[in-house]
């Protein structure tokens, strides 16, 4: 059973910066993520995807550049579906990767499977039980900001 001072479930926006953050400041972190690639829905089939695939129509309509005159893109084939999903899974694939590097930089160990409680200090990784030392009640910090007493866990 591997013990850890804070896991978290999820590499999206506020997984990775609350990973990198605790482990700058010298905590043994745990990172749990389901999908293969790492970044969150933002990152994969959100906002990133949605907006590259709306800049490559406009870019690829010519839209943008078109003025008085008017600007036609030449291009040497018909431009197909399979232009627009390259791109956007060119910029997925690159941010993912940026995530995962910014995760292994900081020392975040990372584990591939689907996180759940089983109870307030162990989390089951499809099928694995790693221990919790603190889950986020037990930490001095939350005590003293939340008025908790010793053991108190609701």
């Amino acid at each position: 059973m591997k013990k850890f001072d804070l896991i978290i479930i999820g590499s999206g926006p506020a997984g990775e910066k609350a990973a990198c953050k605790a482990a700058y400041f010298g905590r043994k972190i745990a990172l749990i993520e389901k999908a293969e690639r790492f970044g969150g829905s933002g990152t994969q089939t959100g906002t990133l995807p949605s907006k590259t695939l709306k800049e490559t129509a406009l870019y690829l309509s010519g839209i943008c550049d078109k003025g008085i005159y008017s600007i036609d893109r030449d291009f040497n084939r018909e431009v197909s579906a399979y232009d627009f999903l390259y791109r956007k899974n060119m910029i997925a694939e690159i941010m993912g990767n940026e995530v995962h590097e910014n995760l292994r930089r900081h020392n975040v160990q990372i584990f591939h499977g689907k996180g759940n409680f089983e109870d307030q200090h162990h989390i089951k990784i499809s099928g694995h039980i790693e221990e919790v030392i603190y889950d986020f009640v037990d930490l001095p910090i939350f005590k003293k900001r939340l008025n908790l007493s010793k053991n108190t866990y609701n």
